[in-house]
């Protein structure tokens, strides 16, 4: 069994060499071969509007494409690169939550309320003490952020989108006093906040055990069953 000091320097040297690894190579390639990448790349089509070939533009000659083309090439390798290096931070966080969990009792299918609850209680401490040197962009690392608030301006900000941000809005004056901040337990009084699914089916897909959720005009990442905040993305909703 490993022990809190042993997990922490793993996980913390898991990331270093995983990051270093990464500089330099061409990740574009390997992240449509990857298990999950034929998911993601649906997911970036849809995001980045790869739309001029898809309505006609790709029949002329390769010469033929404009200078306007360029970014929109360059923009798309470096959302699927965000993407791919965010996936990558949220698998490293499930083994962590696999080898923190498994120092738990085993909880009963059927347990108590009370007996859940504690069970929460402990696994959350776990998290945090494991991940007690993690700062904000740990998970949510700097190349996906511009990417998640592009796309939730994308759909909040049109005629359709307005009506959802005024429930957003709206939840989260009576969050106004949950801080957003990584490592620290969501109150167990204050109900969890929704997220739109038109907002949700843009997003980058996630394992069970996270979840979006909105506290203010922050996007946090929050681990369900520990009810805890795992990152946090500042200012996503907008004015």
């Amino acid at each position: 069994v490993l022990s809190d000091s042993q997990i922490i320097v793993d996980h913390s040297e898991a990331r270093e060499r995983r990051r270093s690894m990464l500089e330099g190579s061409g990740r574009m390639g390997t992240f449509l071969k990857r298990s999950g990448g034929l998911v993601f790349g649906v997911l970036l089509t849809v995001m980045i509007g790869v739309a001029p070939y898809a309505s006609g533009q790709a029949s002329g000659p390769r010469r033929a494409r404009s200078v306007q083309e360029k970014p929109e090439e360059n923009q798309a390798e470096l959302d699927a690169e965000a993407l791919e290096e965010f996936r990558e931070e949220v698998e490293e966080y499930i083994e962590l939550r696999k080898k923190l969990e498994s120092k738990l009792p085993p909880l009963p299918r059927q347990a108590a309320p009370a007996k859940v609850h504690s069970y929460e209680i402990e696994l959350e401490k776990l998290i945090a003490r494991a991940r007690a040197r993690s700062q904000e962009g740990d998970i949510f690392v700097s190349e996906i952020r511009p990417l998640i608030r592009r796309l939730c301006r994308s759909v909040l900000t049109t005629a359709e989108g307005k009506a959802l941000l005024a429930e957003i809005r709206e939840e989260a004056e009576e969050r106004i006093s949950v801080p957003a901040r990584i490592n620290t337990r969501y109150p167990d009084e204050i109900p969890i906040s929704t997220v739109p699914y038109d907002l949700l089916k843009v997003l980058p897909p996630l394992p069970d055990v996270l979840e979006y959720r909105f506290l203010g005009r922050h996007l946090i990442l929050l681990d369900i069953d520990a009810r805890i905040i795992v990152d946090v993305i500042r200012n996503v909703i907008p004015h």
